[in-house]
């Protein structure tokens, strides 16, 4: 039987943080979600709790992962073994619960990545994506822009090999322009805005 109690305090916890997190007060979420500065106050205190349609607009507006959150408030052991994983086994096991949730397109993606033959060394590859998450939002969007662009001009003159797995462009692209219009705006990720 769940714990009504904690799950208010997890819950609580996460929608503060959160909010916080993004930089907004409670006034700005108030009037992103149509609610009284009352209620946020009332929900961060504890006193009554989002619905769960509000409750992901707040996690959308703060521009946080929602699945993310919910597995925090809801089954913390799990975020825990998913997010900071303490053993091999552990991340081993988290990487295999993300992967059965993708798509088969995805999941083709990756297995190219990993396993075909691209001239270059998967493990390299994977060294390179981490380098690159390690800097600014802007300068990984000027890296992005490159990629796309030389794929662009490449498949125009009909160089690129392999084609019977291609990137999803159009995902690319909308990612690029978020990313853009977030750094415009002074954030740190473009993921809020992904998800509008």
């Amino acid at each position: 039987m769940r714990n009504r109690v904690a799950d208010t305090e997890r819950l609580v916890k996460v929608i503060i943080y959160v909010r916080k997190n993004a930089g907004l007060s409670q006034m700005d979420l108030a009037k992103a979600l149509g609610k009284s500065v009352g209620t946020i106050k009332n929900w961060e205190n504890g006193l009554g709790a989002p619905d769960f349609p509000a409750l992901l607009e707040w996690f959308d507006r703060c521009g946080v992962d929602e699945e993310k959150c919910l597995m925090a408030i809801y089954d913390p052991n799990k975020y825990e073994r998913v997010y900071h994983p303490k053993k091999d086994s552990e991340t081993l096991s988290a990487l295999q619960e993300y992967l059965k949730h993708e798509d088969a397109a995805y999941l083709e993606r990756l297995y190219y990545n990993v396993f075909c033959d691209t001239g270059s060394d998967w493990h390299a590859q994977l060294d390179m994506l981490t380098a690159s998450n390690k800097l600014p939002l802007s300068d990984r969007i000027t890296s992005a822009q490159a990629y796309l662009d030389n794929y662009l001009i490449r498949q125009a003159r009909g160089e690129i090999k392999d084609s019977f797995i291609e990137p999803d462009l159009k995902h690319l692209k909308e990612s690029i322009q978020q990313a853009k219009q977030s750094v415009c705006e002074r954030k740190d990720s473009y993921l809020d805005n992904c998800r509008q």
